[in-house]
């Protein structure tokens, strides 16, 4: 129903296309030390990539990461 797509919409916001970076994880990486690498808090990047807080990392998993703002 459009109602409910327009709901989800307004709910769920999403980063503007091209506005994120990619990063792959790395062997014996956690969320903590990406988001200090990054200038961002773990809850930046739990919130980008749809994780929970109890979410492991494996390397090779490739994580959304805000775009630094120069």
């Amino acid at each position: 129903a459009p109602a409910a797509k327009k709901k989800a919409e307004q709910t769920a916001p999403a980063a503007p296309a091209g506005n994120n970076d990619v990063y792959t994880v790395k062997e014996g990486e956690d969320l903590y030390a990406i988001a200090i690498r990054w200038g961002c808090t773990p809850s930046d990047l739990r919130t980008l990539n749809n994780l929970t807080p109890g979410s492991e990392l494996k390397p090779g998993q490739t994580l959304k990461i805000p775009a630094r703002q120069n």
